[in-house]
């Protein structure tokens, strides 16, 4: 026998030996525990995919009222966008009408100073009115005193006109008229449109009348200058004529 047979044989016996030592294998306890840990498996794996169901619908219900919170934050923001536009319109409203309030406020004290000055010239033309009409009174007064001492007469003739007549002035004729016509000018003057006896001196006497506007001075020296042309051209008498600066004084008008 070779080397080479005895090896082989001696291997055989080894693989034989080991064969005839190996355990028993239970087949039906395999099948059962493979079962079973098969059975544990699917039923781990269905309480974890439980688990994480249950737990992603967790997720998805936070989820879903995350975003119904941040929809009613959003519609909350668009709300007080809204109102913070409309306070600004209604701000501005504000603002307009304190602006038409002030300038009615203006135009009040406006109308309220006319109406004052309105008031004020009112009452002044009543107390012009009454001092004429108690001045007129008194002119009436010293007109009837200087008619019966002189012979003067004073009316209207015309729209701005007044006729002065003078009697007594002539010792011969006592009824003789002297007269003359002013006018009453717009420009507050006066002019002599006639003049019956002329007057020399009537232009200076009528400046005089313009320059100081005292119409009861001017009437005296225009009776003084009738009575100087009545002496003129007469003899000369006893008699004077009536002096004037013993007469009541009328009120200037």
């Amino acid at each position: 026998m070779t080397a080479e047979s005895h090896n082989t044989n001696e291997m055989y016996l080894k693989m034989k030996r080991v064969s005839l030592s190996a355990p028993y294998i239970d087949l039906d306890a395999l099948k059962v525990q493979s079962s079973q840990l098969l059975s544990k498996t699917a039923s781990y794996l269905n309480n974890s995919t439980d688990h994480y169901q249950t737990q992603l619908q967790q997720r998805r219900t936070r989820l879903d009222a995350l975003n119904e919170t941040n929809k009613a934050k959003r519609e909350e923001i668009s709300k007080r966008r809204v109102e913070s536009e409309h306070y600004d319109s209604v701000w501005k409203k504000i603002q307009a009408m304190e602006q038409q309030i002030k300038v009615t406020e203006v135009k009040l004290a406006t109308l309220q100073q006319k109406q004052n000055l309105r008031k004020q010239m009112a009452l002044h033309s009543q107390k012009s009115a009454l001092y004429h009409a108690l001045a007129s009174a008194q002119l009436r007064q010293n007109l009837a005193v200087c008619e019966k001492l002189t012979g003067m007469t004073v009316h209207a003739i015309e729209d701005n006109h007044l006729k002065v007549d003078f009697t007594l002035i002539d010792e011969r004729e006592p009824d003789k008229v002297f007269s003359f016509v002013v006018h009453l000018l717009e420009e507050h003057g006066y002019k002599v449109v006639q003049c019956d006896p002329m007057i020399p001196d009537l232009p200076e006497l009528t400046e005089s009348l313009n320059r100081h506007g005292d119409f009861s001075s001017f009437i005296k020296r225009i009776r003084k200058e009738f009575c100087n042309l009545a002496l003129s051209s007469s003899p000369p008498s006893p008699q004077t004529p009536p002096d004037l600066t013993t007469l009541p004084h009328p009120i200037n008008t």
